[in-house]
């Protein structure tokens, strides 16, 4: 099989990405800095009008559908959005989707709060989010690029005392992180895995199946066959799952705004797998992840795992795989940690049968260490101290659910890490920056791997139906949930032509014919693309073209290339080329590592040392001594630049490659189970002190409990004894006598219920011996003393006795 020839099918895959700066100077300096966000602009509209219309709709006091609609207008980038918007009927669920709170079914999430719909004015436009307590979060696909709208509480701990509630940003403007391998794979790695995989042997449970029929609600019955790619939609209906450290940090401790968050998240990843061609005929395979459960885990989760914070990522991984998710494709666990050297999620890869275990489908197992569910993965939302906008965090999802599907990293050279102007794929291992065309989309290599394990019995847990209302368009339909379709069908509502989901189909579901509408905004490096009257698509944007040198774009930091402003800064020269200065570059200095380098007259050189023979060579008139932003990867893709310091300097922190999966393999291997009989063997005797040890605390524990119950019950007797009878009515105590002001015996009538003011009647201290022991006839008169003085009324004596295990006299309560 070709998917061999990438190299050692690897068992967990880990994607390593780099932190970069916190913003720029672009975003205007009284503004709080987001991290990884060059530009964004505040949003502080009024929100009880649009909070009393979303609640009046989510009630159904507002049924009719012309008028069960948002209206939110906003002014931002120098242009206004006015976003009309309506309950959404799809979404990223598999139908009948659960949703829970530590284990219980909620109504937390409310499918009511997501809305889609349009940027009026802007007929591509496509706006998917949701509305909570009048603030509106989501997506807005527009002509002029995709702009992101998130809640201030995401990332500032002060969001209530700002002036404004969320805020958006463009695309463009997000530092995407470069992605980096964590698992280099030779010969002692491999060896450490072909013993792992001997440990690996399916469990006989008589499990349970998917069915492909009814999704998440019929998780109990037996699935069908298997899925193959060109049948149509495939649905991995997954678990996913949050901490509480996501819970608190992401969602800010809201149950509705967590779940809204990975919605609106999960709702973007799907898109780029039900998009993807994977069998290579020409066509979408709508190969679709969907939320069948979604769990909101907290400290107070039964058998919760994860309350430490400073959990490695292997063990992280380990502790979410110890739970049976055999009922699921996949489980995905979402975290806010920040786990060491940068990485940002680690997944087991999916192989076709006779390959590891692992990845989509898997059936739980049993390895050396115990039982283990292998189709899972986690992600965090941070990494270098630095929190992942959401266009970050749904690049880093779809990169670790591709490793479940199959994929390994793309191997280094050839046509699955071309490189150049497109960039490499998303499941490249090494550096990229995040912004180029491939960076978003599958290699041939990826999806030449992910068909196979799809076209084998490992995808027999796929619902090979696909269904009307999940806002994909699938083989059969016209249509699906737009303003333009008839959702129940999925087909275009009569006199339509077009659906509303593309570029070029106008507000009445007709393909615009005006060749003078632009369908896509002119960018620093790309024209403006106008529709061409016969297709609702937009024609492709075509690129500027410049005079001579490459045009300059990202305020001169970058150069257009083929229409996208991905170009390397050096190419602005026309004797410079792009290259990373390693340690014999720069005298090995970790500081001058972060420097941008460019590669001159054969030599590779940082720009500050270029700007020093500028008067030297009129080529390089202009050039500027820049630095790498923290967290993009330096020394040849070896490490990575850290914060600046004090003075302004980043160092190149190198990264062990090995150490994550390494750590991962020494968790779940025989050398762990090996050392611990070694160590036994030779320190048998320590083992011994322990086991007796125990044992004696147990014998300890269990002689010295006290059981509260009888007691209270003993004392509850002795007390209505002391009260009904005074001591037997005379034994030793005189008339109306009482105990806590109860009943005196004898007779002792209103006088008997005199009391001081303390609420109790005096007696000496004679008195309270003979009467303390005519219940406890046993006790000494010592004995007896010593509890009356330590004692601070009569009934704390008589428990005290009682505590002292000494017998209490039974004397009969006479009837009333």
């Amino acid at each position: 099989m070709q998917s061999y020839a990438r190299g050692v099918w690897w068992l967990a895959a880990v994607f390593c990405s780099l932190a970069v700066g916190q913003g720029s100077a672009k975003t205007a300096a009284h503004l709080p800095k987001v991290d990884r966000v060059d530009h964004y602009e505040p949003l502080s509209y009024n929100t009880r009008p649009l909070a009393d219309k979303h609640d009046r709709i989510s009630r159904g006091v507002i049924w009719e559908p012309q008028i069960r609609k948002l209206h939110l207008q906003f002014t931002a980038y120098g242009r206004s959005f006015n976003l009309h918007l309506r309950p959404s009927t799809g979404g990223p669920f598999s139908p009948g989707a659960k949703f829970t709170v530590n284990g219980k079914p909620t109504t937390s999430y409310d499918p009511a709060s997501f809305y889609e719909g349009e940027v009026q004015g802007d007929p591509s436009s496509h706006v998917t989010g949701h509305v909570i307590g009048g603030v509106f979060s989501g997506v807005l696909k527009t002509s002029g690029g995709t702009y992101h709208v998130e809640k201030t509480q995401k990332y500032f701990s002060n969001h209530k005392d700002l002036s404004f509630h969320s805020f958006i940003y463009h695309e463009d403007d997000v530092q995407f992180p470069d992605h980096r391998a964590g698992c280099v794979v030779n010969g002692t790695v491999w060896r450490q895995l072909t013993e792992l995989q001997a440990t690996a042997v399916p469990l006989e449970t008589g499990r349970l199946k998917r069915s492909s029929k009814n999704g998440a609600e019929s998780l109990g019955s037996v699935r069908g066959k298997r899925a193959l790619t060109n049948t149509g939609g495939n649905f991995c209906h997954m678990r996913v799952a949050v901490d509480h450290l996501f819970f608190s940090q992401i969602g800010g401790g809201n149950e509705q705004d967590t779940f809204a968050e990975v919605v609106t998240a999960f709702n973007l990843v799907q898109e780029i797998y039900s998009t993807t061609d994977f069998d290579g005929d020409g066509a979408q395979d709508f190969i679709t992840p969907s939320i069948g459960q979604f769990d909101l885990l907290t400290l107070d989760s039964p058998n919760y795992r994860f309350a430490d914070s400073s959990i490695a990522v292997s063990e992280f991984l380990d502790r979410w795989s110890q739970d049976d998710h055999t009922m699921f494709c996949l489980a995905l666990l979402l975290t806010n940690r920040d786990f060491a050297d940068g990485v940002l999620g680690l997944a087991w890869v999916a192989q076709p049968p006779g390959g590891n275990r692992g990845g989509i489908c898997e059936d739980r197992v049993r390895l050396s260490v115990g039982e283990r569910s292998l189709n899972t993965g986690i992600v965090t939302y941070t990494n270098y101290g630095n929190r992942q906008p959401r266009a970050v965090s749904v690049v880093t999802i779809a990169h670790e659910l591709g490793h479940n599907f199959g994929s390994p990293h793309d191997s280094q050279g050839g046509r699955c890490s071309p490189g150049g102007s497109s960039g490499n794929f998303i499941m490249f291992p090494q550096a990229t920056n995040g912004r180029q065309t491939n960076n978003n989309r599958f290699s041939p290599c990826s999806r030449e791997d992910i068909r196979n394990v799809l076209q084998s019995t490992k995808s027999d847990c796929f619902a090979t139906e696909a269904f009307c209302g999940n806002a994909v368009l699938e083989e059969g339909e016209e249509c699906d949930v737009d303003r333009c379709c008839d959702n129940s069908t999925c087909t275009l509502l009569a006199g339509n032509e077009c659906s509303s989901q593309q570029e070029c189909c106008d507000l009445n579901c007709m393909i615009i014919t005006d060749n003078r509408t632009d369908c896509r905004g002119q960018t620093d490096c790309a024209l403006t693309s106008f529709c061409n009257g016969t297709s609702g698509a937009c024609p492709p944007s075509q690129p500027k073209e410049g005079t001579g040198l490459p045009l300059l774009c990202n305020n001169g930091t970058n150069v257009c290339d083929e229409g996208s402003c991905i170009g390397s800064y050096c190419l602005q020269f026309a004797v410079l080329t792009e290259c990373q200065c390693t340690g014999g570059d720069v005298n090995e200095d970790s500081d001058r590592l972060c420097e941008v380098c460019c590669s001159y007259q054969g030599d590779c050189m940082s720009t500050i040392d270029l700007v020093g023979i500028e008067s030297r060579d009129s080529d390089l008139t202009g050039i500027r001594g820049l630095r790498l932003e923290a967290g993009r990867s330096c020394n040849n893709f070896q490490g990575y630049c850290s914060q600046q310091d004090s003075i302004g300097v980043s160092r190149c922190i190198e990264v062990d490659n090995e150490q994550t999966l390494n750590d991962l393999l020494d968790l779940l291997s025989f050398e762990t189970l090996n050392a611990i009989v070694a160590w036994l063997t030779v320190y048998w005797w320590i083992a011994i002190i322990v086991i007796i040890a125990i044992l004696v605390l147990f014998i300890l524990l269990q002689a010295t409990y006290r059981k509260r119950a009888p007691l209270k019950r003993r004392f509850s007797r002795a007390r209505n004894s002391l009260r009904q009878n005074s001591l037997g009515g005379g034994a030793s105590g005189g008339r109306g006598q009482q105990v806590e002001g109860g009943r005196g015996g004898g007779g002792g009538g209103g006088r008997g219920r005199r009391r001081r003011e303390d609420g109790r009647r005096q007696i000496s201290p004679d008195d309270a011996v003979r009467r303390l022991s005519a219940f406890f006839p046993t006790a000494q008169p010592g004995i007896v003393r010593d509890v009356i003085r330590q004692s601070t009324s009569e009934s704390k004596a008589v428990k005290r006795m009682l505590e002292l295990e000494f017998p209490l006299k039974k004397i009969p309560i006479p009837r009333a």
